[in-house]
Formats: structure tokens, C-alpha cells, sequence
């Protein structure tokens, strides 16, 4: 999947400074961002976070399970649920109750072919219409997409290519052996996370797998190292 290695959480010092996005869907910036890279993109995927009180959880829940929701798994201080609006696309929400006080996270989870999803605007708008009733302006929201190596889509210098064909201002850079990945910003993307001394919206990254395969990734930058 688009989970990179926990060595990579150096570049996680951002969230100390995140603050809210705006309402802006950041998979479809991202999708008309690399339009030209649609036929490659293998999946990709959107991660929305909140912690609620427990009493918007309980209206959150009740609209949860009239949308289309299967509950998958349930405990003292865990929820998951499902749902699959169409084929190639698979949602879940899992609620954790994080202390005696009654705080939950709520995470929401889309993945699959996020192309597919770009292009039928009716299933985007219903999409959007759900984050957008149990989401408030508090919720953190990413998402990211994977493509494989190809012909004229290989190895290091293609980060490179997309930094300069995107205009990214490079904040972070983390180079290993079987890993590269690059956080800056581009005024190509509507959304941005203030750090102390810049401003970041966009991650880009390489990783070869044990098979000697690169995949690429490109997203917020919370979600290319941490999901």
C-alpha cells in the first residue's frame, strides 16, 4: 500500500505546528495536479481525522450507519465500519475512544482507484456530501496516490523532474538507500500547513521495494510518511 517505513516519522515534526485546512478536497487538487500521470496511478487514498465529544458522536454514528455503513468490528473502546459505494473504491471509519473523558477519534478512510473516483462526479459529490456532514472545519484531512516505475518514470531524477515542473520549493529532504522523499511547497495546490519557518503542502517520495521495484508516492505530507 502507500505505507512507508516508521524511520521516515522524522519528517512528522510539522504536526507540531499543523493547523486546520480549509475545505478544499485535497485528493481532487492532487488528482488535477498530476493529470498527465493519470493512466500510471496504481490506487491512492484520502485520511480525514477529528476528535469528537461523545455527544456529536453519538448523532455522527446514527448517520454513519443510515449512509451505507456495515459495523465490521466493535469493543470497549473501538469501532470500525464499512462501506463500498461501487467496485474500486472502499471506505471505513473507525472510531477510538481515547480517554476516560469521553473524547473519540474519528478516522475516515478512502482507498482504491482514486481516477475512477475523479471521474464520476456523482459518486465524488456523494462522497464530499458525507465527509461534509459528519466532518467539521477542525478535521485534519490528506490524502496521497502510488504509482509504479515505468518507461520514462524511474529513479531519483523524476522527483527532481516533478520539482521543477511544479514549481516546489523545498522545505525537507531525507535521502536513504532504498528511500527518498522531498517536502515543500507549490502554489499549484490550494492548501498549505504552516511550519516554523515555511510553509509545506505538497510530499514527494521513492522507495524500492525488496524486489527491486521503485514506487512513487505523492501527497500531504502526513500521509506519504505515516499511512
Amino acid at each position: 500500500m502507500i505505507r512507508m517505513l516508521n524511520r521516515w516519522t522524522v519528517i512528522l515534526s510539522i504536526l507540531n505546528v499543523l493547523v486546520s485546512f480549509s475545505w478544499v478536497d485535497p485528493l481532487h487538487d492532487l488528482l488535477i495536479l498530476t493529470d498527465d500521470l493519470h493512466a500510471h496511478i496504481e490506487e491512492g487514498e484520502r485520511t480525514i481525522i477529528e476528535v469528537l465529544d461523545y455527544d456529536a458522536l453519538k448523532q455522527t454514528t446514527d448517520y454513519i450507519e443510515t449512509s451505507g455503513f456495515k459495523q465490521r468490528e466493535v469493543t470497549v473502546d473501538h469501532e470500525l465500519y464499512e462501506r463500498e459505494l461501487t467496485g474500486f473504491l472502499k471506505e471505513t471509519i473507525e472510531i477510538e475512544h481515547l480517554t476516560s473523558e469521553q473524547v473519540f477519534r474519528m478516522t475516515y478512510h478512502l482507498t482504491g482507484d482514486v481516477v475512477k473516483l475523479f471521474e464520476h462526479n456523482r459518486i465524488r459529490d456523494e462522497v464530499n456530501s458525507f465527509i461534509g456532514t459528519i466532518y467539521t472545519g477542525a478535521r485534519r484531512d490528506y490524502a496521497c496516490i502510488s504509482l509504479p516505475e515505468y518507461d520514462t518514470l524511474s529513479g531519483r531524477h523524476t522527483l527532481e523532474k516533478w520539482i521543477d515542473e511544479w514549481d516546489i520549493i523545498v522545505d525537507q529532504k531525507l535521502i536513504e538507500t532504498d528511500f527518498f522523499v522531498v517536502s515543500g511547497y507549490t502554489d499549484r495546490l490550494q492548501r498549505e500547513i504552516p511550519t516554523e519557518h515555511n510553509k509545506m503542502n505538497i510530499q514527494l517520495a521513492s522507495r524500492i521495494g525488496a524486489s527491486g521495484d521503485t514506487t512513487f508516492t505523492i501527497g500531504t505530507p502526513i500521509l506519504t510518511t505515516e499511512y
